[in-house]
């Protein structure tokens, strides 16, 4: 098992942030994980271990605030800053060039990245994440976001179950402990937020009838570059969005489930089960993620058995995929 270390680094604003990182240089680029709102580099233990034993190096990042990284004023909680703390955290890494995985914010981040300093970005990896994020999502967020956790962590591990086990119903006990301890602190035996809980502030003025801004422009950047895109079935991540919406498809073979002309077309998989939390991807889409995509695509063969959708895109020649 490839054991994690962690990394320090000083942010643009001199804030001492920190990740953790798997695996040693190889031919293969290294992945760039980039978490949620509230996550941190945790998320991403199982998945690193597995990918790391498989020759690739794996950094995952606490965005300030997160996990190890300090805190920092409430108004610097924001995609822009967060992008330029990740792009501070490659430089003083060495990382000239990487793949990149976005969960949720972290899919944000690396739409900015992208936008931003493209050179840096030799694909990218969707989790649950688009150029479109939907009120509701944004609503059940803001429900929880600041809130402490129960006293004890058998009385969070059900609170979880309670809330969550709709859209995880395949997750064993231990799997929902780790699930747990990947979102939390332990303090003493005692669940802690694992985030400043001043992001909660982010929300206070949250209007679910008013729209949220679209990240269109920022999407449309990584068109020359391979993309992937994971999808839980039971998400309620706006990931068909991807091949819809008023400025797709973007990249042709990124196909919506609501087109079954597309998905046949694509080389899209599909299976009826279960959203998973990132920790658990399965191994098909942890082989996928192994094979480096210098031929303008990810090789994604038979996805049959996981709980997933994925859609990937292969640039045109011309570097720029062209629109249906």
């Amino acid at each position: 098992m490839s054991e994690s270390r962690f990394f320090a680094y000083a942010s643009v604003d001199g804030r001492a942030l920190l990740g953790r990182t798997w695996g040693e240089p190889s031919r293969f680029l290294p992945l760039v994980c980039l978490p949620g709102l509230t996550r941190s580099s945790r998320d991403f233990e199982a998945l690193a271990q597995a990918l790391a034993e498989r020759g690739r190096q794996v950094f995952a990042f606490d965005f300030r605030g997160r996990g190890g990284s300090a805190s920092a004023p409430f108004a610097t909680y924001n995609v822009v800053q967060e992008a330029a703390d990740t792009l501070a955290g490659m430089e003083s890494l060495g990382i000239a060039k990487a793949l990149f995985l976005g969960t949720s914010r972290g899919g944000l981040v690396m739409m900015r990245i992208a936008a931003t300093r493209p050179e840096v970005m030799a694909g990218s990896i969707f989790n649950d994440i688009g150029p479109v994020v939907e009120v509701s999502g944004i609503a059940r967020i803001s429900g929880y976001v600041g809130k402490a956790p129960p006293e004890s962590w058998e009385a969070l591990v059900a609170e979880l179950k309670a809330g969550q086990g709709a859209m995880f119903p395949k997750l064993t006990d231990a799997e929902w402990e780790r699930y747990a301890r990947q979102i939390y602190a332990d303090d003493g035996g005692v669940p802690r937020l694992a985030y400043d809980p001043a992001m909660a502030d982010a929300f206070k003025a949250f209007d679910p009838t008013k729209p949220l801004p679209e990240f269109w422009p920022w999407f449309e950047a990584m068109a020359p570059q391979p993309l992937m895109v994971i999808h839980g079935q039971l998400s309620r991540a706006a990931c068909p969005v991807f091949a819809s919406g008023p400025r797709g498809p973007v990249f042709p073979k990124v196909a919506a489930a609501s087109n079954p002309a597309a998905v046949r077309s694509s080389p899209w998989r599909r299976s009826r089960n279960a959203s998973f939390p990132v920790s658990n991807l399965p191994e098909t889409c942890i082989s996928a993620i192994i094979s480096e995509p210098s031929s303008g695509s990810w090789n994604c063969r038979s996805a049959s058995s996981a709980s997933i959708a994925w859609w990937t895109s292969t640039p045109s020649p011309s570097g720029r995929t062209p629109r249906n």
